[in-house]
Parts: structure tokens; C-alpha cells; sequence
């Protein structure tokens, strides 16, 4: 479905409305940049109860803002690697609420944008190779509130805040471990992370408050074919430089497998 956004003259905001439920939007062949529903403009997307499942590179379940709740979403995306370029997310979110949905797959999960968005109650499988495809990845947000979510990567990162501010990270389950060296990291360190807070010296990651999130930690020795590369995950990984972060009342636990002198982790 793609639906432009030309606005109603009939309505004074000038926002058309479409819902879609109850049904599947299926993409059975591996396209590129191929989309279960693109909205565009001021219309807005009511979501639920949708099984929405597309192939390929770029793909996505939906691009849009609005409400979406009770949904399956999943792409399956080739192993694709583009350090720099965040558009292979699940779902491209431009605001609104997006809760109780289950979305599995993309180089990444969700690409964050709009003003006081909200996002919880959901499971969130990451499948993302590429340090910068995190489940939730900050496309312009300010003042999101994710709780209650529970993060569960294939393999990949939880939350990267980037340039946004005001995040509001409470109550959610982080189940993060190593993930095998790639091409991006030959000689050094190649870390996943439940959350990464940063924004390289430019002041702009402020306000944000991390609280009564749990971090399952786990650290994996994988094979690799570059031997100076040491798989590394964290729970939290600070490096914003802005004004009044708070994180207080976490919960951490880390469990070791597979680790010796030869094969660290």
C-alpha cells in the first residue's frame, strides 16, 4: 500500500486517516526497498492486528506515523553491510505510539523520529551485522518515552540515542551478547550494546533518564578470520557529552561462555 499524503481540505488539520487490520500483506519476492504500507505527508496510520512480512534489500513492514498495535512484523533481509547508511530498518516510525507488536528482522528494528513518541510493550529481534543498526536507531526523536519492552536480538545492538535528547528508557529487558567480528572491525574491538548514549562532542544528547531496565549480558567467544578483532557487548555504553543524563536503578548481569586465553571475549 502506498498511499500519498495530500491532505483533506474538509478536515482544518489537513490530515487524512487510514487504518488497516485483521488481515497479511505478504512480499514473497526478495525486491529492493519493498514495503508492506508507505504513508507520506500529514495521513496518519492506525495499525493493528496485521501480519505484515516483506523480502529483501531495504525493505520495510511500514513507513509511517500514527498508532500501531498487535501486529507481527518481519523482513528478511539478506546480510547486507552499509556502517553509515541507517534506511534497512524494520519499521521507519515517524511518530505516534507503536505498542504490543512482535517485529523480527531488518538491519535494525525501528528508526526513530517525531516529538514524544512512544514505544512499549513490545519484542524487538534485531538481525542487524553493521555497528550502527540498533533495534531503535534516532532519526531526529526528541523526547521518546521506550519501557516495557523487551529487546531480544538475533544479533546486533538495543538502543543508539545518537543526536536526539529526552529519552525516557524505563522497565525494558535487554538480552545483548557478543556478535562475530565482520569486515567494519578487523583490528580492534567490535561491540554490541543494550544502549549506546552519544553524540561526538556535540552537546546535543541531553535530558535523558535510563531507569529499572534489566541488561542480560552474555559474552561469546565466535570463530573469526581476523584474529586482532575481540568481540566485546555491554550493557550501557556512555559516551554523549551533554547536559543532565541520569541513569540510576539498572539491573546487570553478565554470564561468560566459551572464553579462555585463546579464545577471549
Amino acid at each position: 500500500l502506498n498511499i500519498p499524503g495530500s491532505g483533506d481540505y474538509t478536515n482544518p488539520e489537513r490530515r487524512n486517516n487510514l487504518e488497516v487490520m485483521n488481515g497479511k500483506i505478504l512480499v514473497g519476492n526478495e525486491n529492493i526497498d519493498s514495503e508492506g504500507v508507505h504513508l507520506s505527508g500529514p495521513t496518519l496510520l492506525k495499525l493493528h492486528e496485521v501480519v505484515i512480512i516483506t523480502n529483501g534489500l531495504k525493505s520495510h513492514t511500514f513507513r509511517a506515523g500514527g498508532e500501531m498495535y498487535n501486529n507481527y512484523l518481519e523482513v528478511n533481509m539478506p546480510w547486507y553491510f552499509s556502517r553509515e547508511n541507517s534506511d534497512e530498518e524494520n519499521v521507519i516510525l515517524g511518530g505516534g505510539k507503536f505498542y504490543d507488536n512482535y517485529a523480527v528482522g531488518g538491519q535494525g528494528v525501528i528508526r526513530l523520529k517525531g516529538d514524544g513518541t512512544e514505544i512499549y510493550g513490545n519484542c524487538l529481534r534485531n538481525n542487524a551485522q553493521a555497528t550502527n543498526h540498533y533495534a531503535i536507531i534516532q532519526s531526529g526523536a526528541s523526547n521518546p518515552k521506550i519501557h516495557d519492552n523487551i529487546f531480544d536480538p538475533i544479533e546486533g545492538s538495543g538502543i543508539l540515542t545518537y543526536t536526539g535528547h529526552g529519552y525516557q528508557i524505563y522497565n525494558n529487558i535487554f538480552n545483548i551478547k557478543t556478535a562475530p567480528c565482520n569486515v567494519e572491525y578487523i583490528n580492534e574491538d567490535y561491540s554490541t550494546n543494550g544502549i549506546r548514549l552519544n553524540d561526538y562532542g556535540a552537546r546535543s544528547n541531553y535530558d535523558n533518564k535510563i531507569h529499572g531496565n534489566t541488561f542480560n549480558i552474555i559474552g561469546e567467544y565466535h570463530d573469526t578470520n581476523w584474529d586482532n578483532c575481540m568481540p566485546v557487548t555491554t550493557g550501557i555504553f556512555y559516551s554523549a557529552s551533554g547536559d543532565n543524563n541520569e541513569i540510576y536503578n539498572n539491573k546487570f548481569y553478565l554470564t561468560k561462555k566459551n572464553s579462555s586465553e585463546d579464545a577471549p571475549v
